[in-house]
């Protein structure tokens, strides 16, 4: 029989192994007090030194040093109406902002200030301030703000959203609900989310992020972990998804100081109407660009020599992905810049120089004055195609004009809009409400759409299912 101080030691090498993640001391206590722990140091210090080592996940840094930079030179807006449905001096919306130059620049969001006269805007540290509206832009829904008898304020400064990257961190500063001072953080979840809808006519390039952005953050700036803007929030996709949008600083940087110096912003005018290349089917590789479905008659497009079917890949230096990218290039840019556009025709890639016309003045020389309707026009309602348009129109002599559209309905989908007048579906001219019905009546697997907007011509198109 093995005495028992033999059988200890034959176990000892044993425990050392099962032990060995407890580190040396705890196996110096965990072997049995009646070894001799002389002869056994050698072997206990050899075994802790194969032991893997236990990783210790760093804690996150605390985000309390950039709040503190950046808090100070966030604000809160609060807008009044003038006297009417809810009474002279009551706040008709509330939202956020940040300051931008220490004499009380403030940039916001345009529907915070939309329809208000007069404004009040608070900081942090309680100083409240009357501001004055110096410009406003529907299109990006952007707008500056001039606080009176403002001095020496904290501001921020502005960093780059081009340089941002999906799964940077950021963190969003508003008052939501009228909270103010409320933080929230998360990362940027996309990019390029210029295909939202979620204003019409905009040439927003959302930057979509998980950080909360609710009513009344709207305005207010989304920064990196440097403290940075790099993005102005502006909207939510609906309650309880968790997430938010926010214009890209980059493209705020070029509206701004046009807002902040003019009031106005002016942009370059192209003169085409196109859509997205269509994916094909069967694993074939996607195809970026924006196709030519119309040029303008005398436009820029047109002096330079763009056709119907060209394929659009670049500007300047730029690729172009999509139809929605093109236009909003094209109109970040001012007018009467020559800019080089990439085409691809008949298989070929060439450069054509363009010299871009203003587009606010385009749209009010091609906005023809309205006409009185005839008497007893009454409104006539596009259902019964195949598939269903789903609007109402009315004929008026400028052509059927669209006065309402049903929800997810074909025209909803394709987002038509009252005042629309139709002039072709899928290639048809229409001019009655014959010719609706003729057009839809047609086997394809898509619904193309040209309307006359604002004194211009948009497409849409969507694909259905028959």
């Amino acid at each position: 029989m093995v005495s028992s101080k033999k059988l200890q030691r034959l176990r000892t090498p044993v425990l050392v192994r099962n032990l060995a993640g407890l580190g040396l001391g705890a196996l110096i206590l965990a072997v049995s007090p009646h070894v001799d722990a002389s002869s056994d140091a050698a072997t206990v210090a050899a075994s802790a030194r194969k032991a893997p080592a236990r990783r210790v996940a760093a804690p996150m840094p605390s985000l309390a040093p950039v709040i503190a930079k950046v808090q100070p030179a966030v604000v809160s807006i609060r807008a009044f109406g003038s006297a009417g449905a809810m009474g002279a001096g009551m706040a008709q919306g509330i939202g956020s902002g940040f300051i931008l130059s220490a004499d009380g620049v403030v940039v916001t969001n345009h529907h915070v200030v939309a329809g208000a006269d007069s404004f009040e805007v608070r900081l942090k540290d309680g100083r409240r301030f009357r501001a004055q509206l110096r410009g406003s832009d529907r299109l990006t829904d952007l707008a500056v703000l001039d606080l009176e008898d403002a001095k020496d304020l904290p501001t921020l400064r502005l960093g780059s959203s081009e340089s941002l990257q999906v799964g940077d961190y950021v963190i969003a500063i508003g008052s939501p609900l009228g909270l103010e001072s409320t933080v929230t953080s998360g990362i940027v979840s996309a990019k390029g989310r210029g295909d939202l809808g979620l204003y019409r006519d905009s040439y927003l390039d959302f930057v979509q992020t998980d950080a909360a952005i609710s009513r009344g953050s709207s305005g207010g700036p989304l920064v990196d972990l440097e403290g940075r803007v790099v993005g102005v929030n502006t909207a939510v996709a609906g309650p309880g998804n968790g997430l938010g949008f926010s214009i890209p600083i980059d493209q705020a940087k070029v509206i701004i100081p046009q807002l902040r110096d003019q009031g106005t912003v002016a942009r370059g005018w192209l003169g085409v109407a196109g859509r997205d290349v269509q994916p094909a089917l069967g694993g074939v590789e996607p195809v970026d660009g924006a196709v030519v479905g119309e040029v303008v008659e005398g436009s820029p497009a047109a002096v330079a020599g763009l056709e119907k079917g060209d394929l659009i890949v670049g500007v300047n230096a730029h690729s172009v992905d999509s139809f929605a990218d093109l236009r909003g290039r094209v109109a970040m840019m001012p007018p009467s810049t020559q800019v080089t556009l990439k085409v691809r025709r008949d298989g070929a890639t060439k450069k054509i120089r363009v010299r871009l016309g203003d587009l606010e003045r385009e749209r009010q020389a091609m906005r023809s004055p309205r006409q009185d309707r005839p008497r007893g026009s009454s409104p006539g309602r596009l259902y019964d195609g195949r598939p269903s348009l789903g609007v109402a129109v009315t004929n008026t002599p400028e052509g059927l004009e669209v006065r309402s559209v049903e929800p997810r309905s074909v025209a909803a989908r394709l987002e038509l809009r009252p005042g629309d007048v139709l002039l072709e579906i899928n290639g048809q001219a229409i001019e009655k409400v014959a010719d609706v019905r003729a057009a839809l009546g047609r086997d394809a697997s898509t619904v193309q759409v040209k309307v006359r907007r604002d004194g211009g011509t948009h497409m849409s198109m969507i694909q259905i299912r028959r």
